[in-house]
């Protein structure tokens, strides 16, 4: 009988930390989204444009062949404003200017000073101008 209330006991504890640990999952799933966000005020595009840190101390998106300047900005809700291959140049360098192929989704805006706002889903072809002068090409 003892055996038995152990074993109910911890199998009880131990369906609590499966549920809180899927609960934790699904948590970080949804905070890094961009594209699947419900949040997002307009379908997803391609673009060609430069990602690069503004005086203001944004990271904006200018668009090639458009005069706009868009602040990259994670969907509410969210912390992904876009993925790992741009924010660790960015890291590595402020000054750095990083032409490429972006997949840019638009959020809601929250400063009136740009354009829209849009965070990156994806970047690709990109070349990235070091705040040193050195250039690098990044598939």
């Amino acid at each position: 009988m003892r055996k038995q209330a152990l074993f109910a006991r911890t199998s009880v504890r131990v369906a609590a930390v499966l549920g809180l640990l899927f609960v934790a999952s699904v948590a970080v799933a949804e905070e890094h989204v961009c594209k699947q966000s419900s949040k997002l005020i307009g379908a997803c595009r391609k673009v060609h444009g430069d990602v690069l840190f503004s005086a203001d101390a944004l990271v904006v998106l200018a668009l090639e062949g458009e005069r706009m300047r868009l602040s990259v900005s994670a969907p509410p809700g969210s912390d992904w404003d876009m993925p790992h291959n741009v924010t660790s140049i960015l890291d590595d360098d402020l000054h750095a200017y990083i032409a490429g192929d972006f997949e840019v989704c638009p959020v809601p805006v929250d400063i009136g000073f740009v354009d829209g706002a849009v965070c990156i889903e994806s970047a690709a072809n990109l070349e990235i101008t070091y705040g040193d002068g050195r250039k690098v090409r990044k598939p």
